[in-house]
């Protein structure tokens, strides 16, 4: 088994790699310390720094997601109401309690009366808006029936609260930009720092072995991650006479079947050059089995057994049908 540095890809991974670094420096000697101590002053600052603007972030991005999951489900509030008051207001109309003319002081068709697009949040606003002011110039007017099933008190009071809830998450839009932005300048620094005491820690103890290197590596927050080895077979497919080489077959290392007794389609797959020759690079061990597939031909199915890294070379003869 073979081993590779783990990826300080995240937050949490390289805050982690910087602590461990640190408390190893720590805890050994004064004389015996082999960081540098502007690498080990930079490491404790971000210690302190990133996660504290991580978790701001994480805070600020929580919020976010309820501001949105809010004014979604008041948005749907507040369509509803709209919807509502345009059809008693039509109803009016329908019923003759007011002219068709009235439609036109909310911005609807004066003909069809149809609900104006409320498909966003612009829109859902502008319509509610339109029934704040056409509702006041009919009270105004005095002569028209108001809506009193589903007042535009209703759809007033839903859309400050829409309103508000749309600032409020604009303003946190910003405040979560804002806390990016403070992560994203200690980030690539932290992560430097954090490669930099790897590197450090790898030079110091260059003459020892790979395996003794990770190791004192590990104590400064080094992790590793299990690696399968590979093991490479090369194919080489011939004709009848076992010289000839047959091209373009595509072979595949691993089982005929799947459990579920389907066709399985798992494993390295390569397909053969022009001189029949293909490398596949696996990490299927023991006995399996190696497959190809050429039109004109019939499946080949050659079963085999593959030692961990012992490289096998396999001729392997196709006929045509």
């Amino acid at each position: 088994m073979s081993e590779k540095r783990v990826e300080l890809d995240t937050e949490p991974k390289i805050i982690k790699a910087l602590e461990d670094g640190v408390a190893k420096n720590l805890a050994t000697p004064v004389g015996e310390r082999i960081l540098d101590t502007d690498t080990v002053s930079a490491a404790t600052g971000f210690c302190s720094t990133l996660p504290i603007a991580t978790s701001g972030l994480n805070i600020e991005l929580a919020e976010q997601g309820v501001l949105v999951d809010e004014t979604l489900a008041e948005g749907v509030s507040l369509l509803t109401n709209c919807s509502l008051f345009f059809g008693e207001m039509n109803g009016h109309i329908v019923l003759h309690g007011n002219p068709r003319s009235v439609r036109v002081l909310f911005n609807l068709n004066e003909t069809t009366g149809n609900n104006p697009l409320m498909d966003s949040e612009t829109l859902l606003v502008k319509a509610a808006n339109s029934i704040k002011a056409g509702n006041e110039a009919m009270v105004t007017h005095g002569a028209w029936v108001i809506n009193t099933g589903f007042p535009a008190s209703e759809v007033i009071a839903r859309n400050d609260d829409y309103k508000a809830l749309i600032l409020a998450k604009s303003n946190k839009k910003d405040a979560v930009g804002a806390a990016q932005v403070s992560v994203n300048l200690q980030l690539p620094l932290a992560k430097e720092t954090a490669d930099d005491i790897a590197a450090q820690v790898k030079y110091h103890y260059r003459n020892l072995t790979e395996a003794q290197i990770r190791d004192k590596c590990r104590g400064y927050g080094v992790e590793y991650e299990t690696v399968k080895p590979t093991t490479r077979i090369t194919v080489i497919t011939v004709g009848a006479d076992g010289v000839t080489p047959v091209p373009g077959v595509l072979w595949r290392i691993g089982e005929l079947l799947t459990k579920a007794g389907k066709m399985a389609k798992e494993g390295v797959q390569g397909t053969g050059d022009e001189h029949g020759i293909v490398v596949l690079d696996t990490s299927i061990t023991g006995e399996t089995n190696l497959i190809g597939k050429k039109v004109g031909f019939p499946d080949n199915t050659t079963p085999i057994k593959i030692m961990s890294e012992v490289p096998q070379s396999i001729k392997i003869v196709m006929l045509p049908l």
